[in-house]
């Protein structure tokens, strides 16, 4: 994966969560949030997949890599770095846009 090589490269470690995670979250995404479905069950299977993956991998962040998580996981506070994915490409859309316009 190119992503974590670069990562690599620049002294950052990149943890991805286990198969059987990624299916689950895979499945919540494109069966539920997808739909608009908020189910507090969902929310609070990834809440503890976050914190697991800080416990035992000790990850310093999390990248919210699906636009439909940050509607998930608005609300909660985790004490480690979060990354909206759908945030930081509108904001460095809009950082160009103005950075045209000046």
């Amino acid at each position: 994966m190119h992503f974590k090589k670069t990562f690599r490269d620049n002294g950052i470690k990149i943890v991805v969560p286990e198969e059987i995670i990624r299916n689950f979250i895979n499945d919540k995404i494109t069966n539920e949030l997808e739909y608009g479905i908020i189910k507090d069950s969902t929310k609070q299977k990834n809440i503890k997949i976050i914190k697991e993956l800080k416990e035992r991998e000790k990850v310093e962040g999390i990248i919210l890599g699906c636009t439909e998580l940050p509607l998930l996981l608005k609300d909660v506070e985790f004490s480690l770095n979060v990354y909206d994915t759908m945030e930081i490409h509108v904001n460095s859309i809009l950082s160009n846009i103005i950075n045209l316009k000046a």
